[in-house]
């Protein structure tokens, strides 16, 4: 594997560590480090012992000049001609792509290949837009990119010597082969992060540019075969329509800035930028480690599963289990069935945010991860939160999608801010249509939860934190005893200029509120909803989205009477929570304990 690096020193830690802790097969990774003025090689040189450990060699190699090509060329000196990947020092691999990369590159006949491309959503809309359209085109879709990651087996590699000075190195290649010879990788992928703003416009100049030399060069039909656009391509996607003024006005504004430039040199304005984070944590382990949270409550039914699906090729996994006072045999279950875990015992019921800031204060690890006892995760699930970890440190909580025992999503996973629109919503009736989904804050647009993007509020059900952003907000506000406490974490973050993010490939089956009956649940998840209105909501607008609130559930209540009779009491949760209203309309106060107000609910 070669990584060119020029003053990467911020992100080529989490690209080695995301390479290093993979599966897949035995690596020589070398990175050439050309024109550094940062400390990009002493980042390098970090990761040595990684290497070792998992059984692979790291060389490093110092060149004084600048210059991608010229760093291609002298990697592949130290390579041993067998199969190379080329990645750029700023790309993280999901978990499960070398392994994938290398199983299409031992086909016989020359192959070229590269996982797909997991864009993340940018934030600002015009670059959406042409994210939107960039990622349907015909020489981006079912193909292999390039664009951070490729790689040849040695049969492939032969179609090529020396590179050539050109910018769009990956075009080059890729030219080489024939469709048939060409074939995506099947599992994994990588993180693209499309440039924002300006920063956008100047990396479409380079890929231009790289295409002019390219077709000087002779290689004008296979370019123009990428460069299909608009009149070769079909509105396939959905809503592709509403994304195509913002793609044409990129693409015009990239086409004006090139006019009068020259047609083969090499562009003037050097590399690429790319998206510069502040690294909000430097972990010095050089294996990462995770301190998994798990509070049980009645939880003899589900904890096996759970923490049998507790698994990381990525990590080591420290797991603590606070067990909160259950009578139904569960910390009898876990010292049987998973010895290795920490097993804390509590006399009282102390409450989700309580037992999880017990559990943390024990833990030493780069981060902390709360899993609900009745959740069980997929394959894979941790490794894909550490590799959004890695690549976005400034994030500082990660979380995944969440579904229910037959599959279906379960979108409580990530939600808006709490609000008085979110409240009136409810209040409304309009958070329980299908549609409008912009009437329901909730929904997020009508989000399906399928893509990497920054949210507003993340649930607890599947929650990873940096351990340095856990210990600056001291944890959960023990305020909030049950329900709430995530999301009430997720805007202390934002306060810091964090922004949670959420990854659609960490999947975890959910069964929810397994441990408390349905009133109960309500009651408490009110309680919760409440306390944040009264802290966040200016102090004329919480008033009024309590009153929406009881609207909502008196309406509810009254549909539930109609519908169902009084020994369906498990389809009644909302009629109980309207007789109880006085036990939850107020909120959490300081000194409330869980087990009193489970029997304020019941």
């Amino acid at each position: 594997m070669v990584i060119p690096a020029h003053n990467e020193e911020a992100l080529l830690p989490a690209c080695l560590r995301a390479v290093l802790t993979t599966t897949g097969p035995s690596l020589r990774v070398i990175v050439v480090a050309n024109g550094c003025t940062d400390a990009t090689v002493s980042a390098a040189n970090a990761e040595r012992a990684l290497a070792r450990e998992r059984g692979h060699e790291l060389v490093v190699v110092e060149i004084e000049c600048a210059g991608k090509v010229r760093a291609l060329n002298i990697g592949d000196t130290y390579c041993r001609g067998c199969s190379v990947v080329y990645l750029d020092a700023d790309t993280v691999l999901l978990p499960g792509s070398l392994a994938s990369v290398h199983a299409v590159l031992s086909a016989p006949g020359p192959r070229l290949t590269a996982p797909v491309p997991v864009l993340v959503r940018p934030l600002l809309r015009l670059t959406r837009a042409y994210a939107a359209i960039w990622s349907q085109l015909p020489g981006v879709a079912n193909d292999v990119v390039g664009a951070g990651c490729y790689a040849a087996n040695p049969a492939g590699r032969r179609r090529w010597g020396t590179f050539p000075d050109v910018v769009a190195d990956d075009l080059f290649v890729r030219t080489r082969f024939d469709p048939t010879e060409r074939v995506v990788a099947p599992e994994g992928g990588f993180l693209l992060v499309m440039p924002e703003g300006r920063d956008l416009v100047t990396v479409l100049r380079r890929w231009r540019w790289g295409n002019r030399q390219l077709a000087a060069g002779g290689q004008r039909s296979a370019v123009r075969r990428w460069q299909r656009g608009p009149r070769h391509f079909g509105m396939t996607g959905p809503r592709t329509w509403f994304h195509w003024p913002g793609f044409l006005l990129v693409s015009a504004t990239v086409q004006l800035s090139l006019k009068g430039l020259p047609q083969a040199r090499t562009p003037p304005w050097g590399r690429a930028l790319r998206l510069r984070e502040e690294v909000l944590a430097d972990h010095d382990e050089k294996t990462l480690r995770v301190d998994v949270v798990v509070v049980t409550h009645e939880s003899r039914a589900h904890i096996d599963g759970c923490l049998s699906s507790l698994r990381s090729h990525w990590a080591q996994l420290t797991v603590t289990v606070v067990d909160n006072s259950s009578r139904d045999g569960t910390p009898h279950v876990v010292s049987i069935t998973h010895p290795e875990a920490d097993l804390v015992r509590n006399e009282t019921n102390t409450g989700f945010a309580r037992a999880v800031n017990q559990a943390a204060a024990k833990g030493t690890g780069s981060y902390i991860l709360l899993v609900n006892p009745d959740s069980s995760l997929d394959s894979g699930a941790i490794d894909e939160l550490l590799a959004l970890a890695l690549r976005f440190p400034n994030a500082g909580l990660y979380g995944g999608r969440a579904t229910d025992t037959s599959g279906r999503l379960h979108p409580q996973s990530c939600l808006a801010r709490p609000s008085l629109r979110q409240s009136l919503a409810f209040g409304l009736g309009f958070s329980a249509l299908p549609w409008p989904s912009r009437l329901n804050p909730d929904s997020l647009g009508g989000w399906k939860r399928d893509d990497i993007r920054t949210v507003p509020v993340l649930t607890g059900g599947l929650l990873l934190v940096d351990r340095v952003l856990w210990q600056r907000l001291d944890g959960f506000d023990e305020r909030y005893v049950l329900y709430g406490e995530d999301a009430d974490l997720s805007m202390r973050a934002a306060e810091l200029g964090c922004r949670p993010m959420f990854t659609p490939r960490a999947r975890y089956r959910h069964v929810g509120g397994a441990s408390s009956s349905p009133g109960q649940r309500q009651i408490l998840t009110l309680r919760g909803i409440v306390t944040l209105y009264n802290q966040y909501l200016p102090a004329w607008q919480a008033p009024i989205a309590r009153g929406a609130l009881l609207l909502g559930i008196g309406a509810r209540s009254i549909a539930e009477r109609a519908l169902f009779s009084k020994r369906d009491a498990c389809h009644r949760a909302r009629t109980t929570a309207w007789t109880s209203r006085g036990t939850w309309i107020n909120g959490w106060r300081a000194g409330d304990d869980l087990d009193s107000a489970v029997v304020e609910a019941v």
